[in-house]
């Protein structure tokens, strides 16, 4: 299923639901974004098949020197979409420029799966029905294990188990070693969005929230997959859920933000979103963050149960796919106005804004003084978190629409054109 070209079209006229509710693909006159031309199936093919013979070359043997360096433990995984599960898209370390590309690893289809990363393996999915891990230093296979469906969820990683669903919906728990499958759960309907986790007493993971296309949030115990409770929403919930202080925070497509209890998923309260909402929201300090597909964007404070203040572009505006990155006073986002927006956490303001050639999809992470974030224009950027000038940037050649996973050392980052690829920095830990 495939988005239409012009936004007079925007709903399915079989469902009458959004497109974006439907699928976060774009179409483009040439199926790419202005002004690039699709690389033809066979030069694709021969560059896949490069790649694999130098990563079959290499046999582990090469490894970049600052993928070699030892870091704190506490900063060396990233196991979850956006960082943490406020979904705050800060990174735990700066990284500096220029970026090199240290590896790449082609798969059989797109990868609009963000990456989980580990002490020894990336693991990501792709469209191709497979999951994969991938040597963190090398970027080579250590295994792949099939998915029933193409996967397009990030994945989320708990200890030695991986938790990600389907397009099919699908949800499965893999073995981080192996990849062999520990349990699976059906939803019914396809799974976009990442996994969370809610904590047990002893504050270790004990229940997983994964919302899906039957337009629910199912918690499933970590062990097992036992569904522990469900909460049926009104339409399609297509972002991944937050989870804060003990509470599930999510929107969708019925064009509600929702807070639910986390222990028991009775829902605590809803604020009008104005519209759908694609992306999932971030909450830190109380206050949750999120953009819609009428290219509003909006704070709401869960204490007082009310929206703090809205941000719409002055200029011509596009919806919101992107999830917002919440740094200490600022929150910076995606849209589809083929722009990232910097605005003022406390009032929405806006600080800045930096212009691609695309619709930016990508959800941004925040490194330090500075923001990492792709574009369908096919590019991944570096920017001045400051005044969002442009400090480095890297051609990859089809939409980027994934988010980067950061460790010390290394940025992962898929791309339509189905690769995986791995960037190290100068002095990189």
């Amino acid at each position: 299923m495939s988005a239409p070209d012009s936004y007079d079209q925007q709903h399915d006229p079989e469902t009458g639901a959004p497109w974006a509710c439907l699928s976060r693909e774009r179409k483009y006159d040439n199926g790419k974004p202005d002004g690039m031309s699709r690389m033809p199936d066979t030069a694709r093919q021969r560059r896949n098949s490069m790649i694999a013979l130098a990563g079959f070359l290499c046999s582990g043997l090469l490894v970049h020197p600052a993928l070699a360096e030892t870091a704190d433990e506490e900063s060396r995984d990233w196991g979850s979409f956006r960082a943490d599960q406020g979904l705050t898209g800060v990174a735990k370390m700066p990284i500096t420029f220029p970026l090199e590309n240290a590896w790449t690893f082609a798969t059989e289809d797109q990868v609009k799966s963000s990456a989980a990363i580990d002490s020894e393996h990336v693991y990501v999915g792709s469209t191709d029905g497979n999951v994969y891990a991938l040597k963190r230093t090398t970027g080579l296979l250590a295994w792949k294990q099939p998915v029933p469906g193409g996967v397009e969820a990030p994945v989320l990683l708990l200890g030695d188990l991986l938790y990600v669903g389907s397009l099919d919906g699908i949800f499965v728990a893999l073995q981080a070693s192996t990849g062999a499958e520990i349990w699976r759960h059906d939803a019914g309907a396809k799974i976009t969005g990442s996994a969370n986790w809610l904590p047990a007493p002893d504050g270790k993971p004990g229940s997983i929230v994964v919302g899906s296309y039957d337009s629910s949030v199912r918690c499933l115990a970590v062990e097992d997959g036992k569904l522990l409770w469900r909460f049926e929403a009104e339409s399609y919930v297509n972002g991944t859920p937050c989870v804060n202080d003990g509470r599930v925070v999510f929107g969708g497509c019925d064009a509600h933000l929702r807070v639910l209890d986390g222990q028991n998923g009775v829902e605590s309260f809803a604020v009008d979103a104005g519209s759908y909402v694609a992306g999932s929201a971030a909450v830190t300090d109380n206050q949750a963050f999120f953009g819609n597909f009428d290219g509003q964007f909006t704070c709401v404070s869960l204490a007082e149960r009310k929206i703090v203040w809205t941000y719409t572009p002055e200029d011509e505006s596009g919806p919101f796919v992107s999830s917002p990155a919440v740094g200490r006073d600022r929150v910076v986002v995606g849209a589809r106005d083929s722009r990232v927006h910097c605005l003022a956490r406390r009032t929405g303001k806006p600080l800045w804004t930096f212009t691609t050639n695309a619709d930016v999809d990508s959800s941004p992470i925040i490194c330090g003084d500075k923001v990492l974030i792709g574009s369908s224009d096919g590019r991944l950027y570096l920017l001045d978190l400051d005044d969002g000038d442009l400090l480095w940037k890297y051609e990859i050649g089809e939409a980027v629409t994934t988010s980067p996973a950061i460790v010390p050392g290394l940025v992962v980052i898929g791309a339509d054109d189905g690769n995986v690829y791995g960037f190290t920095w100068p002095d990189g830990k």
